[in-house]
């Protein structure tokens, strides 16, 4: 049914959409096809693993994808030599960048898991290549595990900031999934814009578990939406 606004020589016709942006969680599976002793004591000229890991771009133009967030695991198997190595460190290069900048890895016969938000030099639709480099402070640390996994998320735990935002005007009814890796509780909201305000404005939630759905439906008026996203 079309409106027509007095004075108006076109009528206003209702339009309904779907916009679905699912990117989905990339993974690199286990990249050590064995185990790798590692000896370097400084930061190697060549990385130790690489690989690429393309998240989806969104297929809307009113979408807009803010951040991405990195996850990485390295089981050290054990720690050797003379003086004996006591922690790995790692960098994790995107696209050239480094973004995971010499963390330090220093459990011995278990996985040992780090993250970090990529806000900037990341690509959307095409690979990004991602680069570990690892050395040791002493001795050697024999390596059997890289893993790393990419995705449209956060590894904040303070404050909550936005994720995905979507230019809209009229009226807009959203749902999310937001599945968790690892353990800790998640946070999300919606916020008109730039508010940043304590509470939530809209609608908030708390997932659960990666293997499950966790949906909330709202309704709100026009404006500028964007997804925000924490956990602990």
């Amino acid at each position: 049914m079309a409106l027509r606004l007095a004075g108006e020589e076109i009528a206003i016709q209702e339009k309904i959409e779907t916009i679905i942006y699912a990117p989905g969680l990339q993974d690199s599976g286990d990249l050590e096809p064995a185990t790798k002793t590692v000896t370097e004591t400084t930061k190697p000229a060549t990385p130790d693993y690489t690989t690429s890991l393309t998240v989806p771009a969104p297929s809307d133009s009113r979408l807009t994808v803010k951040q991405l967030a990195l996850r990485g695991n390295i089981h050290i198997d054990s720690f050797g030599g003379a003086p004996q190595a006591t922690k790995v460190y790692c960098t994790v290069e995107c696209n050239g960048v480094e973004k995971v900048l010499a963390v330090q890895l220093t459990s011995a016969g278990v996985d040992n898991l780090f993250s970090q938000d990529i806000t900037a030099d990341f690509n959307l639709g095409t690979a990004n290549q991602l680069k570990v480099y690892l050395w040791v402070d002493q001795g050697d640390a024999v390596i059997s595990i890289c893993q790393l996994w990419l995705a449209v998320g956060t590894n904040e735990t303070v404050n909550l900031d936005w994720l995905v935002g979507l230019a809209h005007t009229g009226m807009l009814t959203l749902m999310w999934r937001f599945p968790r890796l690892g353990t800790g509780t998640s946070t999300m909201l919606f916020t008109e814009g730039d508010w940043a305000g304590g509470g939530c404005k809209y609608c908030q939630g708390t997932p659960s578990s990666y293997a499950n759905d966790d949906q909330i439906w709202l309704v709100l008026a026009a404006g500028d939406v964007r997804l925000k996203a924490r956990g602990s």
